[in-house]
Formats: structure tokens, sequence, C-alpha cells
């Protein structure tokens, strides 16, 4: 679901500035090949470790945002509270940089400035999206499940 929107922000444009795609904190070592595979410039990708702390993770994305180096931001975090995230949704608006945090299920319960909130689920033939919160929008579930003879995707949609 990420590949189309990390392929346009990692794109070379000689008319714009040079910007990373950050990654803060994942829990994997991302596999080049099949992002290139996708169309994703990993020459464009930065990975960042910060101590274990959540905060120190908090404050690597911040500062990223803030720094306007970056075209988009991905961080891996285990809690966030209201005044933080409020002051990372002001700074990637400010910078205009995406941003993606990955939470956990029980972050669902709790407030956010964020425009667009996921929650994500798999099952034997599709992954669930479950928007929770959609700026201008409604709440609803979206099923994709992925035909793999042919790469190609089916969405169904219920809200």
């Amino acid at each position: 679901m990420l590949m189309p929107a990390l392929k346009a922000l990692t794109s070379v444009d000689p008319t714009k500035p040079k910007k990373w795609v950050a990654w803060v904190a994942p829990p994997f070592v991302p596999y080049a090949p099949a992002l290139q595979q996708h169309g994703v410039n990993i020459d464009r990708l930065l990975m960042v470790h910060p101590s274990r702390s959540n905060s120190s993770r908090l404050w690597a994305v911040e500062q990223i945002v803030r720094s306007g180096s970056s075209a988009g931001v991905l961080a891996w975090v285990a809690a966030a509270d209201d005044v933080m995230l409020r002051r990372l949704q002001l700074a990637t608006e400010d910078q205009m940089c995406w941003a993606l945090l990955f939470r956990p299920v029980s972050a669902r319960q709790q407030r956010s400035p964020a425009a667009l909130r996921l929650k994500l689920s798999r099952n034997e033939t599709a992954t669930r999206v479950e928007i929770i919160k959609c700026r201008g929008g409604r709440p609803g579930i979206v099923d994709v499940r992925l035909d793999s003879k042919l790469g190609d995707s089916t969405v169904e949609a219920s809200c």
C-alpha cells in the first residue's frame, strides 16, 4: 500500500532540491530489491536508528521534519501524547512533509490530530484497511485482495 507513495516521494525532479524519505526505527531492515522493483529510488532513503527510548524516536522525527530536508518520514513509535502529535502535525504542514507513524493497536483509542488514521489487519484472503478517521470523509472499511497471478489488486469497500 505504501509503494506508490514511496515511489512518488523518492522520484527525481531536477527542478526541486534533493529530499530524503527518512525511516525512523524500522523494526526490520528494508529489502532494497523489492523497493526498487516497485520504483522506489533507494538513493533517497535515509535510515535513522535513535536509541531505543520512545522519546528519542519522537525527537528524531520532529527534527527530521523541521529540518526541511525530507519529503517524508516513516516512524515506528510506541506512544505519543497529544502535545507531541500536535507538534508533529504542525511541523509536517509547515514543511509540507509527508509523515506516517506506525503505532500499536492500543493507540487507536487515543485522540490524534492526524488527518488520516488507519488500522490494518490481515485475514486469509485480504488485507483489511479500517479507516478510523479521515478529515473531510467518514470512517469505513476497505478489503484489498491481491491477485498473485496478475499482480493486480481488487478493492471492496463498505461503510
